[in-house]
C-alpha cells in the first residue's frame, strides 16, 4: 500500500511534483486506492504504481523516476 511517510514525502510534495492541486491529488489517491486507475492522469498513475510496488524507496528515487518518465514524454 502507498506509504508516503516511509519515503519521507508528503501529499503536498507529490502534488507539487506532478503540478496538481492538493485537493485533486487527494481525489486521484482515492481513485487509485479504489482501483479506478483508468481515470487518473497517466503520469501520476505510473508514479503511484512505482511507489506502491517498490519497497525501500527514497524521496530521491521518486523524484528521479518522475523526472525520467516525464523527459521521455516531451
Amino acid at each position: 500500500m502507498l506509504n508516503f511517510k516511509k519515503i519521507g514525502l508528503s501529499i503536498t510534495e507529490i502534488a507539487d511534483l506532478t503540478k496538481l492541486s492538493r485537493p485533486t491529488m487527494y481525489k486521484y489517491l482515492d481513485m487509485y486506492i479504489e482501483g479506478n486507475g483508468a481515470y487518473i492522469r497517466h503520469d501520476l498513475f505510473l508514479l503511484l504504481e512505482y511507489i506502491d510496488h517498490n519497497e525501500n524507496l527514497s524521496k530521491k528515487d521518486v523524484y528521479v523516476f518522475y523526472d525520467e518518465m516525464t523527459k521521455k514524454k516531451g
